[in-house]
């Protein structure tokens, strides 16, 4: 998507007008700024919604990766970013905004709209592992469990195939949960 086609409310035009514009069916809201209504919300369009959040250094992960890969339909209320440079830098938070230290591995992103976003894979493994820490993450987990039955079983082997990480029983616990709901879930539609 190119970026010209987001607007953000001050830039062009003011908030007030965008609204109308939205009334008026021609754009409509995604994340923090519009794009044109006649443009597929796509993982790239997500992305640019959020780009003047991320910090240099950092790229797209959590909830706010899982909502970019398109497994819901709102706006995370607090972004979350991991530091993908080797480097650590001092960027300023807020309360919008969770910052995450730990360096991501080239391997475990993808770059869309010119940003880094975790793997499907590398973000419910993540999801899996912290969702006790961070207490947005369940929705987030349980959506693209129930989007992607192969995805689970893909993060269930990732987790499985470390061999010290804080949290795998809990995590793994989980995505069988997950697993057996879904296929419940599945079985429940097709009786």
């Amino acid at each position: 998507m190119n970026p010209s086609l987001f607007q953000m409310p001050g830039a062009l035009l003011s908030h007030q007008e965008l609204i109308g514009a939205r009334l008026d069916g021609l754009v409509f809201e995604l994340g923090c700024g519009f794009i044109p209504a006649d443009l597929p919300e796509s993982d790239a369009a997500r992305v640019v919604a959020v780009r003047g959040l991320v910090p240099p250094g950092y790229g797209i992960c959590g909830p706010t990766a899982a909502w970019v890969l398109g497994y819901g339909d709102a706006v995370p209320q607090r972004q979350h970013f991991q530091r993908i440079s080797p480097q650590r830098t001092r960027v300023p938070g807020g309360a919008d905004v969770m910052l995450h230290d730990v360096r991501l591995p080239d391997a475990d992103t993808e770059l869309i709209a010119g940003v880094r976003v975790t793997t499907p894979v590398r973000t419910m493994v993540d999801l899996a592992l912290h969702r006790d820490t961070h207490a947005d993450y369940a929705p987030w987990l349980r959506a693209m469990a129930m989007a992607d039955a192969a995805l689970v079983a893909a993060a269930h082997a990732a987790i499985t195939a470390r061999v010290r990480m804080p949290g795998k029983r809990a995590a793994l616990a989980v995505l069988d949960s997950l697993a057996s709901e879904r296929h419940d879930e599945v079985t429940r539609y097709t009786s």
